[in-house]
């Protein structure tokens, strides 16, 4: 794909002509906006070919989904489970971020466990094995020292 803010259309799905592969391909780092995109898109085609399979739509409906369909790249349930992997992937690995910056901004253990659907325990353990794999590594982009200093309770 060229430059992603071409790729994806107005209504945040992608064009007929969108390279699919190269939205998940793995050596890549894909964004998160052409992921969900590609997301995105599975759901509209879906809806598009129930449409068309659906015995009691209109001609006008039918025409207008073929249509639509032109339009949208052929994304595949595979694509779309593909697209879900990696934004999940994406997601999770920055979650710790995001707790590191609750912690810093206040946050108990117990309210960051609530919010992950975890108890207090469980968060705190899940953060401290992201801390040691950031550790591991990616040493030199990792500042160890903040990320720790958020287990402490105070």
């Amino acid at each position: 794909m060229g430059d992603r803010a071409e790729e994806i259309r107005d209504d945040g799905l992608l064009p007929a002509d969108a390279d699919l592969e190269k939205v998940l391909d793995i050596g890549r780092v894909s964004a998160e906006r052409e992921l969900t995109a590609l997301w995105r898109t599975h759901w509209q085609v879906r809806m598009y070919q129930q449409t068309l399979q659906n015995p009691d739509a209109s001609d006008w409906l039918r025409e207008r989904s073929r249509a639509q369909l032109a339009e949208l790249a052929p994304v595949t349930p595979v694509h779309a489970l593909a697209a879900n992997a990696r934004l999940v992937e994406l997601l999770t690995g920055q979650r710790w971020i995001l707790m590191r910056d609750a912690r810093e901004a206040g946050e108990s253990w117990s309210s960051i466990g609530r919010a992950l659907g975890m108890s207090k325990q469980g968060a705190q353990d899940w953060y401290r094995r992201a801390i040691e794999r950031q550790e591991e590594h990616i040493p030199d982009l990792h500042d160890g020292a903040r990320a720790r200093a958020a287990l402490d309770e105070a």
